[in-house]
């Protein structure tokens, strides 16, 4: 009898000893399962948040190039402005605004403007835009805002001017600027923009169909939620 209590025992404390080892691994596992599960319907979320998201904003950016023209700064010396001379010029824009179904879309772009060789302004505009300028296939917007000039001869001022938006995400921008010192210019540059080429163009569907546009978006969430 003593000897069958003892392995009785001994098995016991093996088992009980097996348990509280295996505790710790197993809830270990349930907690990383719980947190797998957890990232996945968080990234589900806010995956469809971001599909609603998309359909109620706009964006832009384009690529651009062109001429320029300047009238320099009044030479502190003589008194006079040196003559404008034509440039080339480019100009990279990016912004975002307000919802591409109303009427007029209403934003802000930062633009990037190298004019080769000499010197680089920045500047940040507000937007206005019909609806057809970010759907297509034609429409106008209009930019007025600030400008800082990086380079041998800095200025800093007002800038803008209208912008002819075309199909695919064509444009046609004519801006003019007016800076410290008496400095002003005028540029037109030809472009595209490549979020209006795709993500929200609306024309010419029945040959390059554009599954991206905002207005498919619910339908496709709705869909996946069902």
């Amino acid at each position: 009898m003593s000897e069958t209590g003892s392995v009785r025992r001994y098995a016991t404390r093996r088992a009980q000893e097996r348990s509280v080892g295996a505790a710790p691994w197993t809830l270990g596992r349930k907690h990383a399962l719980g947190s797998l599960l957890a990232s996945t319907l968080a990234f589900a979320v806010t995956s469809g948040s971001a599909g609603e998201a998309r359909a109620d904003a706009t964006g832009w950016a384009s690529v651009n190039g062109g001429a320029s023209v300047a009238q320099p700064a009044v030479d502190a010396t003589t008194g006079v402005a040196p003559d404008g001379e034509l440039r080339s010029q480019l100009s990279f824009d990016t912004g975002v605004g307000t919802s591409p179904a109303a009427p007029f879309i209403v934003g802000g772009i930062f633009r990037v403007a190298p004019t080769l060789g000499e010197h680089t302004d920045f500047s940040w505009s507000a937007r206005v835009a019909t609806r057809g300028f970010q759907t297509g296939p034609i429409g106008v917007a209009l930019d007025v805002g600030m400008y800082a000039r990086a380079g041998d001869v800095a200025s800093i001022g007002l800038v803008g001017g209208p912008i002819l938006g075309g199909p695919l995400g064509l444009q046609l921008a004519v801006m003019g600027h007016l800076g410290s010192e008496e400095e002003k210019g005028a540029s037109a540059l030809l472009g595209i923009d490549l979020l209006r080429l795709t993500m929200y163009r609306e024309s010419l569907l029945d040959w390059w169909p554009n599954p991206l546009r905002p207005d498919e978006q619910p339908a496709t969430v709705d869909t996946a939620r069902r």
